[in-house]
């Protein structure tokens, strides 16, 4: 059985209640769809000016996301974000191009 437990209309991250009727497992997770970020990404990173400077963005991420690096407590690591977002498998992420 899968049911949205709620959404938020800002974010759109919905959490989403699973119960398996076989097992009894219960599982409640954060969702969030993604498609119109990552063509905003796709856009911005087609279009970004050639210089880099202080506070230049360099990437946008799903909330959803943003909180699970939070969990982890990844946000205050630098050195990790950076090797992150120069991870070709994350690519879409980027808003321009170029090493962070």
């Amino acid at each position: 059985m899968r049911k949205v437990i709620d959404t938020d209309p800002v974010s759109g991250v919905s959490h989403v209640f699973y119960a398996d009727d076989v097992t009894g497992e219960i599982t409640i997770t954060a969702e969030q769809e993604v498609a119109d970020i990552l063509e905003e990404n796709k856009r911005d990173f087609v279009h970004a000016p050639e210089r880099w400077g202080d506070l230049t963005r360099v990437g946008s991420i799903p909330m959803a996301l943003y909180n699970k690096f939070q969990r982890e407590g990844r946000l205050n690591d630098q050195p990790w974000l950076k090797r992150w977002l120069n991870d070709s498998e994350n690519l879409y992420f980027r808003t321009r191009p170029g090493r962070v």
